[in-house]
């Protein structure tokens, strides 16, 4: 059944309103409820109630005129269709209407049903037709921002990670002939340590970016939920407690009960790490944090529809953060994973977008119980490993020695972070490693078309100011088929380089890296080069 259609009536004149009422009867299959407010001072406030779906103002009103009540209106917010109803027939009242804010206008001695329904019903149809584009606009605007957003995070991780690689390199350095053991080795590996943690935090802006890489592995989710929540404890008030309902009894005693999930282990850490931060804000310092885990299969497609996104049908291994907080209202739920909103004073409002976007990107999903007064739980389901694909590229084989001394390496190495450069050279001249470095593309090219120094490999950043690493490593191999190329990014590699590394042509590292990676990649790109029986390589 239709639902009728609500209209108010602002009128001081009785006979108005009863021809009014007489016309919207005669109108065939158009249900309806009228009301009539001929208190011309109380016109706006029932407009700004919002509880009709149209309204109707006469012209004059006495003191004031509907013009100036429509215009008031719209100023005040009114989203609903305001129609002017008017005795007067002018030239321009159409004009004066619009102008004011009024969707149409009607003359008082020309109205029949006919031109009355098709007012309304046009007047309606045209605000929806504008809220709806209203919210695709607004749909878009957020779209564009979130990846303007992503952008902006994918270009900071990229430059912060070149610093992080600087510091790490130069701690590997400096730890050169230092003692593990004495205050000094201690000190750079914790320098070390940091520069890691660090760079999982790039990570998490990769990830909010969609363009982290995966490294993907079968992960026990309850193993690592718990041992993350473990390390939370430095950041939980002492009075909020924190009990973790899994199978077994204590971390690593229920390892294999539930099926592996396949995902990235840093961020899926991070995924639990913000949801117990969630937990703790919800609570005023006291309260409890109760962490479930449990296998779900065969949910239907309402269960599955209730997360962010929906789940495909299939076996979910999921974990429950339920907290004692103070709950949620129904419009605050649908806002959580909004970027930018955050309810926190000094939010910045990406933590569980950034949630949902890592969940979404490992097929899985999250969900929200909360009501007012009695706290909250988010669920976050992940598939099981038996039914995941592999997603994200995985680290391929380790390559054996590659045969060379070091003393008779000689590397080319480009990238435009003169500081990142200068700090990669004296770690590969600590190795007793001959390097030159160039800052530009076209001077690497031009180095290889000299001829005069025999290079046994090229270090290039992705993305240099002349060109990418790619186009120079196709521009040397031109004469040298084979030659061993490394290729080096503070983002993930593209999917160009993907495939070339797939084909075992070339080498890449994501910044920051060791120098044992970057050994390691050498080792695989010579490798390439040389048969494994004349291996002679001799690491100092």
């Amino acid at each position: 059944m239709t639902s009728a259609i609500r209209i108010l009536l602002i009128d001081d004149n009785t006979v108005d309103a009863d021809i009014l009422r007489h016309n919207l009867e005669e109108i065939k299959n158009f249900p309806f409820q009228l009301e009539w407010e001929a208190e011309v001072s109380r016109g706006l406030s029932r407009i700004l109630e919002a509880r009709q779906d149209v309204y109707l103002i006469d012209l004059n009103l006495g003191g004031t005129t509907g013009l100036d009540l429509i215009r008031a209106a719209s100023q005040a917010g009114c989203k609903a269709p305001l129609i002017l109803y008017t005795g007067i027939e002018k030239a321009d009242i159409g004009v004066q209407a619009a102008a004011a804010g009024a969707a149409d206008y009607l003359v008082k001695d020309r109205m029949d049903p006919f031109l009355l329904e098709k007012t309304i019903r046009g007047a309606l149809e045209r605000h929806r037709l504008l809220a709806e584009n209203q919210i695709m606009e607004q749909k878009l605007f957020e779209s564009e921002r979130l990846e303007s957003l992503g952008q902006m995070a994918c270009g900071i991780a990229h430059d912060f990670n070149n610093v992080l690689s600087v510091i790490m390199a130069t701690a590997e350095i400096a730890a050169k002939g230092i003692s593990a053991a004495s205050e000094t080795g201690r000190n750079l590996r914790g320098i070390l340590t940091a520069t890691q943690r660090a760079a999982d935090l790039t990570e998490q802006m990769l990830a909010f970016g969609q363009r982290g890489r995966f490294q993907v592995k079968p992960l026990d989710l309850m193993a690592l939920a718990a041992n993350t929540a473990e390390f939370s404890r430095v950041i939980i008030p002492r009075g909020i407690a924190i009990k973790m309902d899994f199978p077994g009894t204590l971390p690593g005693a229920f390892a294999g009960t539930l099926p592996n999930v396949l995902g990235d282990e840093t961020q899926i850490r991070q995924v639990v790490l913000n949801l117990i931060r969630n937990a703790v804000d919800a609570m005023s310092g006291v309260g409890a944090i109760t962490m479930t885990g449990r296998l779900r299969a065969g949910m239907n497609e309402a269960e599955r529809n209730r997360y962010t996104p929906p789940l495909s049908d299939g076996e979910f291994v999921q974990i429950a953060v339920t907290d004692t907080g103070k709950g949620m209202t129904p419009e605050l739920t649908r806002k959580i994973f909004e970027a930018f909103f955050t309810t926190k004073p000094k939010g910045r409002g990406l933590g569980l977008a950034s949630v949902m976007r890592i969940l979404k990107s490992h097929g899985g999903g999250i969900s929200v119980d909360s009501q007012m007064g009695k706290g909250t739980t988010m669920t976050i389901s992940l598939p099981s490993a038996a039914q995941t694909q592999p997603i994200g590229s995985s680290e391929g084989e380790s390559a054996t020695a590659s045969g060379y001394s070091l003393k008779s390496v000689r590397l080319l190495v480009v990238d435009d972070d003169v500081q990142f450069l200068e700090t990669l050279g004296r770690a590969l001249e600590s190795r007793h490693i001959l390097v030159t470095t160039l800052h530009r593309g076209d001077l690497a090219a031009e180095e290889f078309t000299k001829g005069m120094i025999d290079y046994t490999a090229l270090i290039s950043d992705v993305n240099l100011y002349d060109m990418t690493g790619l186009e120079l490593a196709r521009r040397l191999r031109v004469s040298h088929p084979d030659f061993p190329v490394i290729l080096m990014s503070g983002l993930d590699e593209t999917e160009e380089v993907a495939r070339e590394c797939e084909q075992g042509t070339l080498q890449f590292l994501r910044k920051p890296f060791s120098m044992q990676s970057l050994m390691d990649a050498l080792d695989a790109a010579l490798a390439k080069r040389q048969p494994a029986a004349a291996l002679t390589f001799q690491r100092l």
